[in-house]
């Protein structure tokens, strides 16, 4: 893994930020960051948690959470274009790409919840690994348990 300047991964944030909504262009750009943040050395060793059964790109877990965050407050303010975009993050079998999802699906309003809930069912169709089935639960439930805890 490179090291990481401050300014630079906020520079690419950003330029992502720009093609929110453009799903394909930003999953691809994306996909590309998360290539250059990643720690190609990273081993699964005897200690910390299994490796994931899809394909990960090892990003350290805060610069994860730093392009997690913005992306989720974009979606926070712009509803209709995250709905677009969640399922195309989702498309790609790459953890870190799930957790995002779950992660901007859990920053909508859940007014009314059936959107959400819909996406939550149909990823739970397909019996996500045990660490994406808790993030579906916890992340991407959020709002809906924040707002309409009835609709759970």
């Amino acid at each position: 893994m490179p090291a990481v300047e401050l300014v630079r991964l906020q520079n690419d944030t950003q330029r992502l930020l720009e093609l929110f909504h453009q799903p394909d262009a930003f999953v691809l750009r994306l996909q590309e960051l998360l290539d250059f943040l990643s720690d190609h050395t990273a081993r699964a060793g005897q200690s910390g948690a299994p490796r994931p059964l899809m394909r990960a790109y090892n990003v350290p877990r805060h610069l994860l959470a730093y392009i997690t965050r913005e992306a989720c407050r974009r979606a926070a303010s712009e509803p209709p274009a995250a709905l677009a975009l969640i399922p195309a993050l989702w498309a790609p079998e790459y953890l870190e790409l799930r957790l995002m999802a779950a992660a901007m699906l859990g920053s909508l309003p859940a007014q009314p919840p059936e959107p959400v809930l819909a996406v939550v069912d149909g990823w739970l169709a397909g019996s996500p690994e045990q660490r994406l089935l808790q993030t579906i639960l916890t992340d991407g439930l959020a709002a809906v348990r924040r707002e309409q805890p009835q609709a759970l």
